[in-house]
């Protein structure tokens, strides 16, 4: 027997009254269905408000590492250039000091004032000359 025979075999009030109780149980589900979808939305708008407000938190982190990384290798670039210019200074230091001394050496070696006339005593580089204040 199909349902629709089923309802005609029925009588007219029971028939009513199960249509009304199937409309009523329809009707109930879909505002169910409704509430819990639109309640849903609210958290749904929540959590995703929740999440870009993290993603931003943590853009805005990542940005100042970035700034700090930047800094970090602004600040070895300079160090290095720094680190390489008292080497080259050094080395100038020490280049003038080797001819100065190997002149001093050939004045002692030599004891004569002549010597001097014929070598002159090595220039101390403009560079250095801050770094030996005149005594007055």
């Amino acid at each position: 027997m199909n349902p629709v025979s089923w309802l005609a075999s029925l009588d007219k009030d029971v028939t009513i009254a199960l249509i009304g109780l199937l409309g009523a149980l329809v009707g109930g589900l879909a505002t169910g269905l409704f509430n819990a979808i639109a309640s849903r939305r609210p958290n749904l708008a929540h959590a995703y408000n929740e999440l870009a407000a993290a993603q931003s938190e943590m853009q805005r982190e990542i940005d100042a590492q970035d700034r700090k990384l930047r800094k970090l290798f602004d600040d070895n670039e300079r160090l290095r250039a720094e680190s390489h210019e008292f080497e080259d200074r050094d080395v100038e230091r020490t280049r003038y000091l080797r001819e100065l001394f190997h002149w001093l050496d050939g004045l002692c070696e030599s004891g004569e004032v002549a010597w001097t006339k014929s070598h002159p005593k090595p220039h101390l580089p403009e560079s250095m000359r801050p770094d030996f204040p005149k005594l007055h």
